[in-house]
């Protein structure tokens, strides 16, 4: 079997994070017990390549200095029968290829480890396992303060599928370095990394999570500290390649003479949202400080079931309609979330009262009432959400349930896209949400027709993100070939502002600088004075570490810090231009106003700068 293999240098970056401490503890993760083993089956193709046409890349992007050095690290090989040889300089695990015998690779937990030798490949046996954290370790020694990235080939000796994860030992702090799903019957790419804030005597590296009694084998690992330089460069190329577009504007008019002219972009066509409650009908200073920031909008709960049908039959769309028309109006975009919720923790108690003839008339009233009442006012629904962590109307109804979701709206609504969305697939190492798992899910429905037009990664942090497993993570889920949205990014139990706010600008330029992913929405951006809309929302008296500002609209460091990106991420400036003739500039992708002096007047036009390919030919009459 050939590799199913993603060669994404310029589809993802890596980003060294800022200063800042490592928070919480990683506890040793088990093996998950997978719903969709017979999906799995239904959308693995029989010689194991995937066509990967949608994250190709070539061009001047080749020549971004340590491609050769750094290729294999954007590999995404789900099974291979051989792993590949690294060509990595500077690796920092010892013996990595089993070379030398096993020394110094150790058996964690009362595990023991052996060598195999033969003419294709060495590699290393962890054996004895009698708990699910045992596996094969090795210990590095003094690791300077860095981001480091590691790749780890995996492979069991029986059974298929189980979420094997590796993890440091930072000073007594596990931390998830990433995690793969491996096979019997073939080798699978784990990839990760993390970071150190301070240099450390000795990191003791584990590869573990199997069921106990299976064996994990190991190949070709390689740990290495990542180039900041390097990567902050492949970073911009990928903005700059994915976001932005050669513009030549050409001005007529004026009888030939220059004129000066000061350019502004007034609008992203990237979409960047925010969560928003009732208050927003209410509130102008939380209007004015919401229209200043983003140009998506999703509802806290206004848009879901529990909210709009509390009550068998008693249905209440007065806020949520209120909430859309008011975007509407704005030229805001909306995200409706959501349609389904499929852990049942979240289905109301009428809901689950009644039989299953009745359930299923219920779920056909509410999608018909729903997205019929919101047809051409809201561009997106999350059909279904959480269907990694919980499965309660396929387990009712069975699993052509999750299909008629889709198939039923997209009838209704063949302008709106379609999203599944589900948590932990970047943030934490879960072996129930890995994008293999959530890819075997989105595969298994579209292969039967399923519109299933976006994918949505919550991304709800609650620890340090880690770059180098968010890029893999994306890098994976990219090659459904399906649009990729950020659809709730909080880190809600970070409570240092400043640490907080780091982190959140490190998967901010992680995500703007995948060109999987269309959209980053934010989950707790504002809040609405507590006294005053107690009655509207009591959860906005709850104390909002995830906040962009306080309850006066005042921003705090996460806050400032997203303006200062929304800044950095568009065009401004001046010229002086002569008619006929054109001006060249590197734009990002959206609206744009022009004000020209003209005869001691000023003249306003407005252009728009599309993403496409080659230059952008604009023209302006004076």
């Amino acid at each position: 079997m050939g590799p199913v293999r993603l060669s994404a240098l310029h589809a993802s970056v890596f980003l060294l994070l800022a200063s800042a401490v490592l928070v919480g503890a990683e506890d040793y993760l088990g093996l998950p017990t997978s719903k969709y083993e017979h999906e799995w089956a239904k959308y693995r193709q029989p010689d194991g390549l995937l066509s990967l046409d949608y994250l190709k890349e070539g061009g001047d992007g080749d020549k971004i200095r340590g491609r050769k050095a750094m290729e294999n690290l954007f590999e995404v090989v789900f099974c291979s029968a051989l792993p590949s040889k690294q060509v990595l300089p500077n690796n920092l695990f010892q013996n990595p290829e089993f070379t030398e015998g096993i020394d110094p690779w150790q058996g964690f937990g009362w595990s023991s480890v052996y060598a195999v030798k033969d003419a294709r490949l060495n590699y290393g046996v962890c054996t004895n396992r009698s708990e699910a954290y045992a596996g094969p370790m090795q210990s590095v020694s003094n690791l300077p303060a860095a981001s480091y990235e590691m790749i780890v080939w995996v492979r069991l000796n029986a059974g298929d599928r189980q979420y094997v994860n590796a993890n440091v030992n930072i000073n007594g702090q596990y931390v998830c370095i990433g995690g793969a799903i491996a096979k019997s019957n073939c080798w699978t790419k784990l990839m990760g990394g993390f970071t150190l804030h301070s240099p450390l005597d000795k990191a003791s590296i584990y590869i573990q999570g199997a069921t106990p009694g299976t064996e994990i084998w190991i190949a070709q690992a390689s740990l290495h500290k990542v180039d900041k330089d390097d990567w902050l460069a492949q970073q911009k190329a990928s903005i700059e390649k994915h976001r932005m577009r050669d513009v030549a504007l050409t001005v007529n008019g004026n009888n030939g003479q220059p004129v000066d002219v000061v350019i502004n972009q007034i609008q992203s066509d990237f979409p960047f949202g925010g969560n928003v409650n009732g208050a927003i009908l209410y509130d102008q200073n939380y209007q004015k400080w919401f229209k200043a920031r983003f140009n998506w909008a999703v509802f806290n709960n206004e848009g879901k079931w529990y909210f709009n049908e509390g009550v068998k039959g008693v249905e209440n769309y007065t806020v949520t309609d209120a909430m859309t028309n008011w975007f509407r109006e704005r030229n805001i975009n909306v995200r409706a979330h959501n349609l389904f919720w499929a852990v049942e923790n979240f289905v109301q108690p009428w809901v689950k009262a009644l039989n299953d003839q009745d359930l299923w008339a219920a779920m056909q009233r509410r999608l018909n009432h729903a997205v019929t009442r919101y047809k051409g006012q809201v561009q997106h629904w999350d059909i279904l959400n959480e269907p990694l962590h919980g499965n309660y109307f396929a387990d009712r109804l069975g699993p052509q349930v999750h299909e008629w979701m889709y198939k039923a709206t997209n009838a209704i609504d063949n302008n709106a896209q379609l999203f599944i969305n589900d948590y932990n697939t970047v943030e934490e190492c879960d072996g129930v949400s890995h994008p293999e798992y959530y890819l075997a899910k989105v595969w298994a429905m579209t292969t039967r027709g399923t519109p299933i037009t976006g994918i949505g990664v919550e991304s709800h942090y609650s620890k340090e993100p880690q770059p180098a497993r968010l890029r893999h993570d994306l890098n994976q889920l990219a090659v459904a070939g399906i649009p990729i949205w950020l659809t709730e990014l909080d880190f809600n139990k970070v409570p240092d502002d400043a640490i907080r706010a780091d982190y959140f600008e490190s998967v901010m330029r992680e995500a703007f600088a995948h060109p999987a992913v269309r959209g980053i929405v934010n989950w707790s951006a504002g809040r609405a004075t507590c006294d005053k809309y107690r009655d509207v929302d009591p959860g906005m008296c709850e104390p909002c570490e995830a906040c962009f500002a306080d309850s006066n609209y005042v921003d705090n460091e996460l806050g400032k810090r997203y303006v200062r990106l929304r800044k950095e991420w568009s065009t401004h400036l001046s010229a002086q231009v002569t008619p006929g003739q054109p001006l060249a500039f590197k734009g990002f992708h959206g609206t744009y106003r022009a004000r020209f002096q003209v005869n001691g007047q000023t003249v306003e036009k407005t252009f728009h700068v599309p993403n496409g390919q080659g230059t952008a030919q604009i023209t302006i009459q004076l």
